[in-house]
């Protein structure tokens, strides 16, 4: 059981921390390298027309990196199941 709660900690809900929270550590180093490289400033006045500010890109672009370093991860443990 989990200290915080009554409730149990299911495998399935440990299998999918086991996911979520690297990819999560991974986008947010991938985030930094990406934008340490490429200004978003830069980017923006290349994507006028698509009307995303800086922000938006940024949150883009870590949202994009969780959901393909997830699914790396999400493979991984489906391929190691015994």
């Amino acid at each position: 059981m989990d200290a915080a709660s009554s409730q149990p900690v299911t495998r399935r809900s440990r299998r999918l921390m086991a996911a979520l929270w690297p990819s999560f550590l991974m986008a947010a180093v991938l985030e930094g390298l990406v934008f340490s490289l490429l200004d978003p400033e830069l980017l923006d006045a290349r994507l006028s027309h698509v009307g995303l500010s800086p922000l938006a890109l940024y949150s883009l672009a870590f949202l994009c990196f969780w959901a393909a370093t997830s699914l790396a991860s999400g493979l991984s443990l489906l391929l190691a199941e015994d």
